[in-house]
């Protein structure tokens, strides 16, 4: 997504939808190839799934009333925060 806004020109909403047509696809092959390898709980899936239902409904809601540039801000402070808890944050095992 990143590629699609920096150097593509491509609109922060634009790029947003392209990278969840890709992502879906892509999530239910994999939830395929865990459930015949027995990886998924179901008990943990079910709470999961609506959580993570009524957040991405509510931020869908919140971004598409949001200025582009400070779209584009959001998300790239998230990218960061994400970037240094991957450097920093994690433990090895």
């Amino acid at each position: 997504m990143v590629w699609m806004t920096a150097v593509a020109g491509v609109a922060q909403h634009t790029a947003q939808g392209i990278n969840l047509l890709y992502f879906l696809p892509t999530a239910a092959a994999s939830l395929l190839l865990h459930v015949r390898n027995r990886f998924v709980k179901w008990n943990v899936v079910i709470w999961a799934a609506l959580a993570g239902s009524l957040v991405a409904i509510i931020a869908a809601i919140f971004a598409a009333n949001l200025e582009e540039s400070l779209l584009r801000k959001i998300f790239g402070g998230f990218l960061i925060l994400v970037g240094l808890s991957e450097l920093f944050g994690r433990k090895e095992t």
